[in-house]
């Protein structure tokens, strides 16, 4: 079965520049009396010597040790990034793990302003972004910088925030979803909810009654945000919650048109591509065959139908006419065509 720290890829270099030291340092003489002293024969003779042959080049067998089982970073997995999933554990593979590092690294950081950095997390479709969204949820209500930290969840459809919802609460989260607008207003006002789940159009009532909420430990978690960036009713979130930190999540890929997105949250904090999904097997390729469609049609109804439209030219005119389709046929059928089959990884990454 496979385990998602099986596939683990170090994305921290002084984990990986400080690999080949400890691989090529002897351990002392009382740890190696400890491993080898309660052996017994043949096992005992061949650690010996294998325990001799002298420096070597790290392998990934190592390199998942280094990585994994350094007390402080399996101290934080066990902490943080641990979650049962309708009942169901679940280890974060190490594109959440490492995305949820770096967001909660970028909102300790301050604008010149005093207000908190946001930015993009770019995670594939079918990669866990639910999952990684209720991980940097924990991260960020644990911050030591904030003293009364809020996480609200906003999405641009019903079924959107029906999914966030069910995704916290299976995972024993305290999360509560704003029904109405009117909900929304005095969950925001009332400061009880830590986590909020809520659609963006909701804002609309709350913003005309004129609430503005000032705190700036309020984390506004923005799912496919491509959507819902531009319009009024972000207008309105943003004058609702001025101060707050805005964190985006997306799975599609962003064209140059949509490049303004990423820059209005703060930039691409971490990327997960297709290309390095369907490497690490979290996602299947997508492949396509191109190939000429056959298409075949009634004779008698085609030559009636042709006597018909024709009907008041003359034979050696309609003759012409037939010459001219066939060649534009032979044309099309001898133009340069796709390879019979092809196998694509659709990799468009985020534009930086």
């Amino acid at each position: 079965m496979w385990h998602p720290l099986a596939g683990w890829r170090e994305e921290d270099a002084a984990v990986t520049a400080a690999l080949s030291g400890p691989v090529g340092t002897p351990l002392w003489a009382a740890a190696r009396a400890r491993i080898l002293g309660w052996r017994e024969e043949p096992q005992l003779t061949q650690l010996d010597r294998d325990w001799h042959e002298g420096p070597r080049t790290p392998s990934p067998k190592d390199a998942l040790i280094a990585s994994i089982l350094r007390p402080e970073r399996l101290l934080e997995l066990i902490r943080g990034y641990v979650v049962f999933d309708a009942g169901v554990k679940k280890v974060a593979r190490y594109q959440q793990y490492f995305a949820v590092k770096e967001m909660v690294r970028r909102v300790r950081e301050r604008t010149p302003e005093g207000a908190r950095c946001g930015g993009v997390i770019w995670h594939i479709t079918g990669s866990g972004k639910s999952l990684t969204m209720v991980m940097l949820a924990h991260a960020l209500t644990r911050l030591p910088d904030a003293p009364a930290p809020r996480v609200v969840l906003v999405t641009d459809r019903i079924d959107l925030d029906d999914q966030i919802r069910d995704t916290f609460k299976n995972t024993g989260a305290a999360v509560v979803q704003a029904k109405t607008g009117q909900h929304l207003l005095e969950l925001l006002a009332s400061e009880r909810a830590m986590v909020i789940t809520a659609v963006i159009d909701k804002f609309e009532t709350v913003a005309r009654e004129k609430l503005k909420v000032q705190s700036p430990d309020i984390f506004v978690l923005v799912d496919e945000s491509h959507r819902s960036q531009y319009g009024s009713a972000n207008a309105l979130m943003r004058s609702v919650l001025p101060n707050a930190c805005y964190l985006s999540f997306t799975g599609t890929p962003l064209t140059r048109k949509e490049k303004s997105t990423a820059q209005k949250f703060g930039g691409i904090v971490h990327a997960y591509s297709m290309a390095r999904a369907v490497q690490d097997g979290a996602v299947a390729p997508l492949k396509y065959e191109a190939r000429h469609a056959e298409l075949r049609g009634a004779q008698e109804q085609l030559d009636r139908w042709f006597e018909r439209v024709t009907r008041d030219l003359r034979t050696l005119q309609k003759a012409d006419l037939i010459s001219a389709v066939l060649d534009s046929i032979r044309s099309q059928a001898y133009a340069p065509a796709c390879p019979p089959w092809r196998e694509e990884v659709r990799s468009r990454e985020p534009i930086a």
